[in-house]
C-alpha cells in the first residue's frame, strides 16, 4: 500500500513543478514581449494587401503576437473528423 502512496505523491510533485515551470515561462514571455513593446515606440509603416498605414511599433508588436495567439489557440483546438 505505501507504494501506491508514493507514487501517488511523486506524481503529484511532478504535476506541481511541471505546472511551475510553465507559469515562470509564460510570465518571462509576457515581460520578455513587455519589454520590446516599451522599446520599440516609434512610428512604423505597415503595408496591406490594398494600402498602407502606419502605427506605433508596439502596436503592432502587440497586434501581431495577439494573432498568433489566436492563430495557435484555433490549431490545437480545432475539430478533427
Amino acid at each position: 500500500m505505501t507504494d501506491d502512496s508514493n507514487d501517488v505523491q511523486e506524481s503529484s510533485a511532478t504535476r506541481g513543478l511541471g505546472q511551475t515551470l510553465q507559469l515562470v515561462a509564460m510570465a518571462t514571455l509576457v515581460a520578455l514581449i513587455a519589454a520590446l513593446t516599451i522599446d520599440n515606440r516609434r512610428e512604423v509603416d505597415i503595408g496591406w494587401v490594398v494600402g498602407e498605414s502606419s502605427a506605433p511599433l508596439a502596436a503592432a508588436l502587440v497586434v501581431a503576437f495577439l494573432l498568433g495567439l489566436g492563430v495557435g489557440w484555433l490549431g490545437a483546438h480545432r475539430r478533427r473528423r
